[in-house]
C-alpha cells in the first residue's frame, strides 16, 4: 500500500528536484481538465458485474468437484482450491504461499512496478522526491537508482502496441491544504516512454476521484491487458475513509480501450473491506489479485489473495505472505517472472510518521 503517511513525507521532500532524462515530446494527447473531459474520466460501465460462475468452488470453501455456483462480487469467505475438475472445466489455481528471500532489493522506497527491457529487470519505485528507476541482470542485485520522474508516486506501467510504454501515476506537485486530503490521491496522470527508461509527462488527467463514492481518494493503480484491446486498472478507493464514518480501503476498477488515455469506471467494488495495494496477474484461465490487509491493533500488514474468472467478481483466498511480526507492514506487492523464476517484490515498512523506514524486498513461491 502507499500509506497516506508515506505520501505526506514524499510530498514534503519532493520540491526542488528535476526529472531524469526525457524522450522527444510526443504529440499532445489525452484530455485536458475541461467539463467534458471530466465526464469521460468518470464514465461508468453499464453492464452488470454482480456475480461470476466459479466451477468447483463453494463460497464457504467446501467445493464439491462438480457444477458451479454464483458467487457475490463481495464474497468474503476463503475457498478450497484443491478440488478436481471435470474434462471441460478450467482448473482453479491452487492457493499460493510465499516465502521471503534474503537481503534487500532497494534500501529506501515503496510502490515497486516492473518491466523487462532488453533482457533486464527494470524496477520503478517511489522514493523521496519522485519515482526512481533501477535495473538488474538477475532480479536480485540492482544498480544505483536514478530519478525517472519528479513529483510523482505510485506507478503502474502499460506496454503499448507501438513498443512504447505508458505510466499511470499519482501527482505529487500540489501540497495539501491544512485539514484536507492530499490532492495527489484524488487523480491519476500519465507519462510516455519510447524505451521504458526515459519519460515525458502527458497533458491532461487520466482518471479522477468521483468525490463521495471514493471519498476524494484513489491511489495504488495496477493494470493488466485483458485482450481485445482493453486494459483493466485496479485501484484503491476511499483510502482510510474511517474519518467519514465508514470502513474504507476498497479496491475498484476501470477499463480503457485506447491504451490508458481514457478510463471508464466499472460499477461496484472488486474487493471490499480494508483492502489495499492491488496487484493483478493472470494464471491460466483465472485472475488472481494480491492485496494487503492491516491489523491495526498489532500494527501489521499482510498480503492476501483472491481468485476470479472474469476479473470482476473475486473470492477471497486468505493470507499468502505473513508479516514477520508486530510493527512490520507489507505493502505494494508486484510481480515479475524472469529467467524462469516468479518473484513478488514487496515494500516493508516499520515505524510511523517521520520515523517510518521503508525498503523493497522480494519473495518466491513456497513449493513445499
Amino acid at each position: 500500500m502507499k500509506l497516506i503517511l508515506v505520501l505526506f513525507v514524499v510530498s514534503v521532500l519532493a520540491s526542488g528536484f528535476l526529472a531524469f532524462g526525457c524522450v522527444q515530446p510526443q504529440p499532445e494527447i489525452g484530455q485536458n481538465d475541461s467539463a467534458s473531459d471530466l465526464e469521460l474520466e468518470n464514465q461508468t460501465a453499464s453492464y452488470n458485474s454482480t456475480s461470476i460462475e466459479s466451477p468447483e468452488t463453494e463460497p464457504t470453501g467446501t467445493g464439491n468437484g462438480t457444477g458451479s455456483v454464483n458467487v457475490s462480487v463481495d464474497g468474503n469467505e476463503p475457498i478450497d482450491n484443491t478440488t478436481e475438475t471435470t474434462e471441460n472445466e478450467a482448473a482453479v489455481p491452487p492457493i499460493e504461499h510465499w516465502i521471503l528471500e534474503n537481503g534487500t532489493r532497494i534500501a529506501e522506497g515503496v510502490s515497486p512496478s516492473l518491466i523487462n527491457v532488453d533482457g533486464k529487470v527494470v524496477l520503478y519505485y517511489t522514493g523521496m522526491g519522485g519515482i526512481f528507476r533501477t535495473s538488474s541482470d538477475d532480479g536480485i542485485n540492482f544498480d544505483t537508482p536514478v530519478k525517472a520522474m519528479d513529483q510523482a508516486s505510485n506507478s503502474a506501467i502499460i506496454q503499448l502496441r507501438n513498443g512504447g510504454y505508458r505510466m499511470i501515476y499519482n501527482d505529487m506537485s500540489t501540497p495539501p491544504k491544512p485539514g484536507e486530503r492530499h490532492p495527489s490521491s484524488q487523480y491519476f496522470l500519465s507519462a510516455y516512454s519510447g524505451d521504458g527508461l526515459n519519460w515525458e509527462k502527458e497533458s491532461g488527467t487520466r482518471f479522477r476521484s468521483m468525490g463521495a463514492p471514493d471519498y476524494d481518494t484513489l491511489s495504488v493503480p495496477s493494470v493488466i491487458d485483458i485482450g481485445n484491446g482493453t486494459i483493466r486498472m485496479y485501484f484503491v478507493g476511499d483510502m482510510y475513509a474511517i474519518d467519514y464514518g465508514r470502513e474504507g480501503n476498497n479496491i475498484r476498477s476501470a477499463i480503457s480501450t485506447d491504451e490508458g488515455l481514457i478510463w471508464v469506471r466499472e460499477p461496484g467494488e472488486r474487493i471490499s473491506g480494508d483492502s489495499m495495494d492491488p496487484a493483478i496477474v493472470k494464471i491460466g484461465d483465472y485472475y488472481r489479485m494480491y492485496y494487503t490487509v492491516t491489523d491495526f491493533e498489532l500494527d501489521m500488514q499482510e498480503v492476501y489473495s483472491a481468485i476470479s474468472q472474469d476479473g470482476l467478481g473475486f473470492i477471497k483466498e486468505g493470507v499468502v505472505l505473513e508479516s514477520p511480526g508486530p510493527g512490520q507492514r507489507f505493502m505494494d506487492p508486484e510481480f515479475m517472472e524472469f529467467e524462469g523464476v516468479r518473484r513478488m517484490y514487496i515494500s516493508l515498512a516499520t515505524g510511523m510518521g517521520q520515523s517510518e523506514q521503508t525498503q523493497i524486498i522480494s519473495a518466491v513461491l513456497n513449493e513445499n
